[in-house]
């Protein structure tokens, strides 16, 4: 097994569940199965094979190759070689939001993960994998310092966007187009998601997205609904918080300029509808990111 540790468990800058990595089999042992996936999994396989049966159907890893199973699977069993080297990388959904900038591209290999799970990586791939993995781990164990959990977090998100990049390259390589495979339903829910990245700023109202799209509020909430699982008031509220606590978190902004940057009538306004949709107030929220610091 890799020379590090067995099972790390990383948590994000304000004390979420984030992201678990696991660097030897032992600890899946211990995981009673069969079982449905709650999470994004990731499995590298460095040397020798594994065999995991997922949806009733057996996949074979093999040197350099990558699994990505995204939450909704049965994971049956898994049989690895006696000489098997690799990892997993355990992903949270809530820590996948917060890389809320790039989720129509997430959408997009979703696709992917379902229809083939299992990729063969470039040489220069998987080392590049390897690699994060690595520096990953240097700096867990490094001394203590301001800035830690930050760049640890930065390197965990910089994996998980790595990944989602080897397969939206794959399907274009494949396909020609990332999009593709979509049904109508799904289509238009990434052109919807693509809409709300470009103007979460300025646009909060759901029957605006209902005009760009030729659709009826109606309509596009229950699609949105039916899709995701998630409202598509909660869709453009996740854009646009999350944008507020990068700047709040990142940047010398006052609160009234965060304001001002998110398009909020005033401070007020803004206020009570981040208080509304974090639990607290922006200004707490600052505090707690310097302390945590």
């Amino acid at each position: 097994m890799l020379k590090s540790q067995d099972w790390t468990r990383l948590k994000t800058i304000d004390g979420s569940e984030a992201i678990t990595i696991i660097d030897s089999i032992e600890p899946l042992k211990k995981i009673p199965l069969p079982r449905i996936t709650e999470t994004i999994l990731s499995v590298v396989c460095i040397e020798g094979s594994v065999s995991i049966s997922i949806d009733e159907k057996t996949l074979l890893m093999t040197p350099s190759s990558i699994m990505v199973l995204a939450p909704g699977h049965l994971l049956s069993s898994y049989e690895p070689s006696n000489d098997f080297k690799g990892f997993a990388i355990n992903t949270t959904l809530n820590f996948i939001e917060q890389m809320l900038p790039i989720m129509s591209r997430i959408i997009v290999c979703h696709k992917a993960f379902e229809s083939n799970p299992v990729l063969h990586l470039p040489d220069e791939d998987l080392q590049t994998i390897v690699m994060y993995r690595q520096i990953l781990h240097k700096k867990l164990t490094s001394p203590e310092n301001p800035y830690k959990k930050w760049i640890v977090n930065s390197i965990c998100q910089a994996i998980t966007i790595e990944i989602f990049a080897f397969y939206f390259r794959e399907l274009e390589q494949a396909h020609g187009k990332p999009n593709i495979k979509h049904n109508r339903g799904e289509e238009l829910f990434y052109k919807f998601i693509t809409l709300v990245e470009d103007n979460y700023k300025h646009i909060r109202s759901l029957s605006e997205y209902a005009s760009k799209l030729c659709v009826t509020t109606k309509y596009l909430s229950a699609l949105v609904k039916d899709v995701s699982g998630r409202t598509a008031g909660s869709w453009i509220d996740s854009y646009v918080i999350l944008e507020a606590k990068k700047l709040l978190s990142s940047t010398d902004m006052t609160i009234q300029q965060v304001s001002e940057a998110l398009n909020f009538p005033n401070q007020s306004f803004f206020g009570k509808y981040f208080k509304h949709n974090a639990g607290i107030s922006p200004s707490l929220y600052r505090k707690m990111g310097i302390d945590n610091k």
